[in-house]
């Protein structure tokens, strides 16, 4: 979400150059069903209306929140945000029964969203249904031939699912994976349909550039990173500060039920400098990386209460250890035990330090193995303690983001 604000930056600087502009959103936006989540699908529905979106499609995420969050199906269908999705139903009311035809200027686009999962969680299954996406192409390709000049498709589903559906139906000019959040992005044509991938969330923004030929519509697409380098609009930085703002204030009336979490009757997790005693040349070393810093980058951004954040910027966040910079600060950090060391092995104990905090001498860099977060790392130093040397990842650059 930290992106919304250089997104509407470069959606407004293409209309500012006076070339027409459709912005969609394919679905899997929301985060979980809770109190955060549910903050979170409300700031997220003023975003898109400030940013004049265009067709917003429906994951399981949504279906999700729909079903569980308090008054989110009101305040979905309030915010009067166009829904694109043909084949899903609530409690009886089909969300969109065709799809949407955009006009800019001449031409006319035309938008529609399947869900192409065959089944949805039990609970959702008494208020969603489902209907089978190969029951309504035919009717919504036809219709779309008939009133636009091309066709977007958003499916949403795994990548297999959506090219053998692409594969089987001809007829849909441009193809967003909308479930793939990848940041890889490798254009894929099946038939005559160009597939994209939506691209990794907060990090980029996917961009088609649709020109009319001779030889009929070309189409060409890329992502375009939202680095600090992108200004942020003031009136979407201002809701998103909003947001934080909230957050902040819901952490901190739960910092007591936090601390009653982290009294588990374990020992506690082990901080960098209890390793410093066998490992001091690593540690001393891990102190001058950007690991150690790590919680630096959310202060700097306002979002150290930010729960989506805090799992890979401290260690343990609600899980025994980091609770807030006042209440923890020494589990703020990338520290040794979070990458060598899981919460699940620290009920193994035995007489070896090592074993008895669970942590593994051998084991990989876990937080890098998280593909929605690898490339955001260019060239920082992780210790290797079966070694004592230091590795040089060399990964994409973090700071850039920040």
């Amino acid at each position: 979400m930290g992106g919304m604000a250089r997104r509407a930056t470069k959606i407004n600087e293409v209309r500012d150059q006076g070339i027409s502009v459709v912005v969609l959103e394919g679905g899997g936006f929301t985060g979980p069903e809770d109190e955060l989540g549910e903050l979170k699908f409300e700031t997220l529905l003023v975003a898109f209306q400030q940013m004049r979106y265009d067709a917003i499609g429906i994951g399981i995420s949504e279906i999700l929140m729909l079903t569980d969050g308090h008054g989110a199906w009101e305040k979905l269908r309030s915010s009067r945000l166009p829904l694109s999705t043909l084949n899903l139903s609530y409690n009886g009311l089909l969300l969109a029964d065709k799809p949407l035809i955009i006009q800019r200027d001449e031409i006319k686009v035309a938008v529609f969203s399947l869900f192409l999962e065959e089944k949805i969680p039990e609970g959702p299954a008494k208020y969603w249904q489902v209907i089978d996406p190969e029951q309504v192409i035919t009717d919504a390709l036809q219709y779309a031939r008939k009133n636009s000049d091309f066709i977007i498709a958003l499916l949403y589903g795994t990548k297999t699912e959506v090219e053998q559906f692409v594969a089987r139906h001809r007829g849909m000019d441009i193809v967003i994976d909308a479930m793939n959040r990848q940041p890889a992005f490798r254009p894929l044509t099946v038939n005559t349909s160009l597939i994209l991938s939506a691209g990794e969330g907060g990090k980029y923004l996917g961009k088609i550039d649709a020109q009319h030929g001779d030889a009929g519509w070309a189409f060409e697409a890329r992502l375009v990173a939202l680095t600090k380098s992108v200004a942020e609009d003031e009136r979407l930085k201002d809701t998103y500060y909003a947001y934080l703002k909230r957050i902040r204030e819901l952490m901190r009336e739960q910092e007591e039920d936090l601390v009653k979490l982290s009294q588990t009757g374990l020992p506690p997790m082990p901080i960098a400098e209890d390793c410093s005693g066998c490992h001091e040349e690593i540690y001393n070393k891990w102190k001058e990386t950007r690991h150690a810093r790590a919680m630096l980058s959310l202060i700097n951004k306002k979002e150290d209460y930010n729960p989506e954040c805090l799992p890979c910027h401290a260690v343990a966040y609600r899980e025994g250890g980091f609770i807030s910079l006042a209440r923890t600060p020494e589990y703020a950090g990338v520290q040794c035990v979070s990458c060598h060391g899981t919460l699940s092995t620290r009920e193994t104990r035995s007489k070896s330090t090592m074993t008895k905090y669970g942590i593994s001498e051998i084991r990989p860099c876990i937080h890098h193995r998280d593909t929605e977060h690898t490339e955001k790392f260019k060239s920082f130093i992780c210790p290797d303690a079966s070694s004592g040397q230091m590795k040089d990842l060399s990964l994409p650059v973090a700071k850039d983001f920040e």
